[in-house]
């Protein structure tokens, strides 16, 4: 019996040691973590689907500015991903990660580290580390339509781990990190007309709606417009000009021209409706296009089709609802197509032509073109004569901004002290020399 004791005892014993040797702790193979190192020991290129990013947060409590700094980190792993798309959703992304989701089920949890934190007048701040779950940020903003760069239904997001941090203790936790992506206040940030071409439309009321849903998409983004009110103002008080102003330039651009947007988007909707069981269904197609109103450049084009009809109590809401949907839709598109264009336009500045009349003397002429080309984007003189000259300028600025260039630069000569504006037509400037 004392034997049979001893047994049990040995055999649970041997039991317990071969189920812990059994046992081991998760490291995130699931996530490929530690395998995609190349024989050299760099990381690849295109990196891992939990990889380490850093972010910066403050709160009330610690728990609260650690669930801030986590959201800042997903904001850049997402600017990151959308590349130049990340300029146009910077605003939407930062509301959807504060305000609609738990941070934390886009981390694993076992990974975050709070590398440093500090507290002031109430508020606490840190700065962690974590490792981002890539799939879960990729269907978030798919879901939300916010496509672009890396973020596409068929491929697998995958980034590289962000570079060490490398700051000294003593330096703000704010100072850190730099901000998230573009910074659009601090630079430019394009200003759009959205308008219709009313010799191709049917129906002005279904024209209107289309594009007072584009500006309400373009509002929802952060992006500003020119009010549907003011473009027809122009219209109805300058027509004489525009027709005595231009030859083929459309009426579209030069309104765009004239209240100083950057892009103009041209669009055009057909719509099909009926009724059925006391309800009314309506479907539409949307055609998008989008330009830049400075040299009339195409940046992009789409075209939607509602993929179910809309259904409403009235003919006239069902209608209205199925053009919003394709609109937003046709939006999301050409708005991500436009977005790689965004940082070199804005950098080439818009197209100008600036006339100076009666310019005499050449030598005087060449020096003031010096001065000036230093002050925009580019200059280049396309004529010359006695009784004129012609220049192509670029400058990211508005033509107010570069009249006011102009005469600073001619108060550095003598000869064209006296120089004054003649008159203005749409982007073209032309001065009297003064002598």
């Amino acid at each position: 019996m004392r034997f049979s004791k001893l047994m049990i005892v040995v055999m649970t014993v041997l039991m317990i040691v071969s189920l812990s040797g059994c046992y081991s702790v998760y490291t995130g193979q699931r996530y490929q973590l530690g395998e995609e190192q190349s024989e050299g020991g760099n990381t690849v290129a295109d990196g891992v689907s939990v990889p380490l990013f850093y972010g910066y947060g403050t709160g009330a409590s610690r728990s609260a500015a650690q669930d801030d700094a986590i959201g800042d980190a997903l904001q850049r792993a997402a600017s990151l991903a959308l590349g130049d798309s990340g300029m146009i959703y910077r605003e939407q992304i930062e509301r959807l990660i504060a305000t609609e989701v738990n941070v934390r089920s886009f981390i694993l949890t076992s990974t975050l580290d709070e590398i440093d934190w500090d507290y002031d007048n109430g508020t606490y701040s840190v700065l962690i580390s974590a490792r981002l779950l890539l799939p879960e940020l990729s269907k978030l903003l798919q879901s939300r339509g916010i496509l672009g760069g890396l973020i596409d239904a068929s491929i697998t997001l995958r980034l590289p781990d962000q570079q060490p941090l490398d700051y000294q203790q003593q330096a703000a936790l704010s100072d850190v990190l730099g901000p998230v992506g573009p910074d659009w206040s601090s630079g430019y940030k394009p200003t759009f007309l959205v308008y219709y071409d009313e010799q191709q439309v049917s129906d002005p009321f279904t024209a209107r709606t289309a594009v007072l849903s584009a500006n309400s998409y373009l509002s929802s983004i952060g992006f500003t417009y020119i009010d549907l009110k003011q473009i027809e103002s122009v219209k109805l008080d300058q027509e004489y000009a525009y027709t005595e102003e231009t030859g083929g330039t459309s009426m579209l651009r030069w309104i765009a021209s004239r209240l100083h947007a950057d892009y103009y988007i041209d669009v055009a909707v057909s719509t099909s409706s009926y009724a059925r069981g006391g309800s009314y269904y309506a479907d539409s197609s949307v055609s998008l296009s989008i330009f830049n109103a400075s040299t009339a450049e195409g940046r992009g084009s789409s075209f939607i089709q509602t993929d179910e009809p809309v259904q409403a109590n009235t003919r006239s809401s069902a209608l209205e609802r199925a053009v919003a949907e394709g609109v937003e839709k046709g939006m999301y598109d050409i708005m991500g197509k436009a977005s790689a264009y965004f940082t070199s336009d804005a950098q080439r500045g818009s197209s100008y032509e600036l006339i100076i009349m009666k310019t005499y003397d050449d030598k005087v002429m060449r020096a003031f073109q010096q001065v000036l080309a230093a002050r925009v984007g580019s200059l280049q003189r396309t004529s010359f004569s006695v009784e004129e000259s012609r220049y192509a300028v670029t400058f990211s600025g508005t033509i107010d901004e570069f009249a006011d260039l102009v005469y600073e630069a001619a108060l550095q000569f003598s000869e064209l002290q006296g120089l004054y504006l003649v008159y203005q037509r749409g982007d073209s400037l032309t001065f009297h020399s003064g002598q």
